[in-house]
């Protein structure tokens, strides 16, 4: 069935503590990385992702293996509400240019034509993150780097997600702009029901068109982070000797007391790509994807410029796209 319809949190359903395999292998799942040689006297061009790194000529210091890697957010960046796209860490740490290198990387589906787009760099001692003075220009956004660090696209200006729907129906039909989601149901329900969640995806972006003639497309990133609580009842027997092994099998970050509790921060990423066809009955979306031999249901709310749907796990929130 069509994950428009379940939510994409199938990968954490099965509580894992205690159970899971090892697994040696260290690569985040999404994560690409590239090494380009790039000789100081002629400059050159580094590419990952569809993002560009222009060098110019003698602004290193001497010939340089420029490594770049392009990842889905870090769940520990700071202002997760801004962060948009994949994150962007190049190396050799220390690197610096001049003149500056122009950094371009692209904005993600969905995302024009609300907030202020900006390539920001993390400064790492501060813990913050700094604002370059960027260009955006059709699909991509541009800005002048004079060093090596994190950099991510932030967008500014955009609202708070308010985690109060409820599904009252209305005209679903239009473009819409993901811009974030609320988890509302336990993903751990199987192996924990007793587990609390609450979160914001406040890192989300894609674009839903729901077409006048009853087909519907839908492109997405879902990212953001969610908070658990597991009680001690949820792995007893299970093998954890600490929060941090809860942590590792539900490849969160936990803190607190095996014997009582443990507080979790888990990190979602994952992407969707569906069409098909739609009709309504009341408060519910009947949702046909293609290569899918049953509907799903939908409940969801089209108000004052917003459209909240119930994916099963999680609400998500559109606001109309700007063309």
């Amino acid at each position: 069935m069509s994950r428009f319809g379940f939510g994409l949190m199938a990968g954490l359903m099965a509580f894992a503590i205690g159970c899971s395999e090892s697994d040696d292998d260290d690569t985040t799942p999404g994560e690409v990385m590239v090494e380009v040689a790039i000789t100081a006297a002629e400059g050159g061009t580094v590419e990952l992702a569809s993002a560009t790194l222009a060098i110019p000529a003698n602004s290193l210091a001497a010939d340089t293996v420029i490594t770049a890697t392009a990842k889905a957010p870090a769940s520990g960046l700071p202002n997760q509400s801004t962060l948009r796209g994949q994150q962007f860490v190049f190396g050799p740490s220390g690197t610096a240019f001049d003149p500056a290198a122009i950094l371009t990387l692209p904005l993600p589906s969905g995302t024009t034509g609300k907030g202020t787009p900006v390539i920001s760099w993390l400064d790492e001692a501060s813990g913050k993150w700094v604002d370059l003075v960027s260009a955006a220009t059709g699909n991509t956004i541009a800005a002048p780097v004079e060093h090596f660090t994190t950099f991510i696209v932030r967008f500014l200006g955009e609202e708070p997600i308010s985690c109060d729907a409820a599904a009252c129906g209305g005209n679903p039909a239009g473009s819409w702009r993901l811009v974030g989601g609320c988890v509302s149901k336990n993903p751990f329900e199987d192996g924990c029901p007793e587990a609390t969640v609450a979160g914001v995806l406040d890192g989300s972006s894609g674009v839903l068109t729901i077409g006048g003639n009853n087909t519907f497309s839908f492109t997405a990133s879902i990212n953001g982070n969610f908070e658990a609580t597991f009680p001690a009842s949820c792995y007893a027997g299970k093998g954890p000797q600490s929060c941090a092994d809860v942590g590792e099998g539900v490849r969160g970050s936990c803190t607190g007391d095996v014997a009582t509790a443990c507080d979790c921060t888990i990190p979602l990423n994952d992407s969707i790509d569906e069409s098909g066809t739609w009709s309504v009955e009341g408060n519910v979306l009947i949702i046909d994807a293609v290569g899918d031999e049953e509907s799903s249901i939908v409940p969801f709310c089209a108000a004052d410029d917003t459209l909240w749907l119930d994916t099963g796990d999680k609400w998500l929130k559109f606001v109309p796209q700007v063309q």
